[in-house]
């Protein structure tokens, strides 16, 4: 009688112990939890603006697919599934990722970053056109200061944009740069980059730019 109370006994923890494996291959759905940590989204594929931030359900043997795309100006930093960070090649400007044969629960987070901007400076020619002088690289939310000397000094009044033909200047008008006049780091001649290629103009020649940058090296 012992032996056969044990042998139940036995019986019965390898159940409790098999049985979440059993059931859960017995599942019918499963949860596929998404997270996001920077700027940008998730979406559900081919839906683009329907966000599967947070929790969702898919059903056994089902592929679920989504799109991961940053915000202007961001980009795709990291994509960890199950743990794991997705080291395969992928386009870090949008990207497309799926579950296939879904028979587990998962968990994806994507983390984005400040990605770099083109930042066009243009100059006069002597023929009275413009022609590119600088091209800077600049990291969204970082900022250009235009009072440096090689650009012309402190409160100068050499840059502009263009907008529809008409001259925007940064000393006047610099709270068309995505800075709002009421933000407490608004800055006369400071560019806030937020995101996207911009152009800047000058009506000052290349060789008025490069003898400004020279005065600025000997002063140093």
């Amino acid at each position: 009688m012992k032996k056969f109370v044990k042998t139940l006994f036995a019986i019965c923890l390898c159940f409790v112990a098999v049985s979440p494996v059993f059931l859960a291959g017995c599942a019918k759905t499963f949860k596929i939890n998404v997270e996001v940590e920077g700027n940008g989204f998730v979406y559900k594929a081919k839906v683009e603006g329907v966000s599967i931030v947070g929790t969702n359900t898919a059903k056994k043997g089902s592929t679920f697919e989504y799109f991961v795309s940053p915000k202007t100006g961001y980009i795709i930093d990291k994509v960890i599934i199950d743990g794991t960070e997705y080291t395969e090649e992928y386009n870090r400007e949008k990207a497309y990722f799926s579950f296939k044969d879904v028979n587990a629960n998962h968990t994806v987070k994507v983390i984005f970053a400040a990605g770099y901007n083109t930042i066009t400076l243009k100059c006069k020619t002597e023929d009275n056109v413009y022609e590119v002088y600088k091209t800077l690289s600049v990291l969204t939310e970082d900022t250009i200061d235009f009072n440096e000397e090689m650009f012309g000094g402190v409160n100068n009044k050499f840059w502009f944009k263009m907008e529809k033909g008409k001259a925007y200047y940064l000393y006047n008008d610099s709270q068309d740069f995505n800075v709002e006049p009421t933000d407490p780091n608004y800055e006369k001649n400071i560019v806030h980059v937020y995101g996207g290629a911009m152009e800047f103009y000058t009506n000052l020649t290349r060789t008025d730019l490069d003898q400004l940058a020279a005065n600025a090296a000997r002063t140093k």
